[in-house]
């Protein structure tokens, strides 16, 4: 198991969270994000009230944090960006 983020968005985890019990007896459950310093919960929500689950998006970062997300474009791909040919003939 990875070690566990304590800043920026990798701190929030997508889990399921046990939400109670469907009429019929069967356990219902919410995809939720869930802070792995404080373990707040957060449940993503459109316009309308719907739970989003996973395809929503974890609450913002506070004031000042940075997100560490790598976007896999390493130092020497940025170094080397002005040189790619887009248009080889």
């Amino acid at each position: 198991m990875p070690d566990i983020e304590t800043s920026g968005y990798k701190k929030w985890w997508p889990l399921k969270q046990f939400a109670g019990y469907n009429p019929d007896g069967s356990k219902k459950s919410d995809e939720v994000f869930r802070n792995m310093k404080t373990g707040e919960v957060h449940i993503p929500y459109d316009s309308e009230g719907n739970n989003l689950g996973w395809n929503g998006e974890p609450p913002p970062l506070e004031p000042g944090e940075k997100s560490l997300v790598n976007h896999g474009r390493s130092s020497a791909f940025e170094r080397g960006y002005d040189k790619i040919k887009w248009n080889k003939k």
